[in-house]
């Protein structure tokens, strides 16, 4: 929808007499015998005609009414899909939101398993590094042991199945 009062350069409050004034100037600027260039005289027909279609509804005071109601409801239409778009908006931002915190936390628990697996890992080397050495020492100190290592297994039973193996 056009805005006459923008074509007519006035505030939507504007009087009759105003309306009136107002558009006898532009008409006075903008009309077509004025200009010589057919180019120019094409443009200012359409801006022209345009004022006179505003000074119609405008100087009507039913038309004017029925105009004021048809655009007060566009910007009723205009402000409640502005509403709509920014409440689509907010929730699209709010769900990448939470799949960043998502994929953060994801992130973090993997980091945290793989340094517990770390952990995990060289505890189990430490330990095995001692179960070794310790079985190492026993065999070179014991006499018995180069005699018999299944007694000295039973004997620590400590050691666990991994010094048996390696027997």
């Amino acid at each position: 929808m056009k805005d006459y009062y923008q074509i007519l350069e006035l505030s939507p409050d504007a009087s009759q007499d105003e309306i009136q004034k107002q558009w006898r100037f532009l008409v006075q600027v903008w009309h077509p015998d004025k200009f010589a260039n057919l180019d120019h005289k094409r443009r200012v027909e359409e801006k022209f005609k345009e004022i006179t279609e505003a000074y119609e509804v405008l100087s009507h005071p039913q038309r004017r009414q029925a105009y004021k109601a048809r655009r007060a409801e566009e910007e009723h239409q205009r402000k409640a899909q502005a509403e709509r778009i920014e409440k689509e908006r907010r929730k699209q931002e709010e769900a990448a939101h939470r799949r960043a915190r998502a994929e953060k936390q994801h992130r973090e628990q993997v980091t945290a398993a793989s340094r517990r697996t770390e952990g995990a890992r060289q505890c189990t080397a430490q330990a095995k590094s001692h179960v070794f050495s310790t079985f190492h020492r026993i065999m070179w100190w014991s006499p018995a042991a180069l005699r018999d290592p299944l007694a000295i297994v039973q004997s620590y039973p400590h050691l666990g199945s991994s010094v048996a193996t390696t027997i």
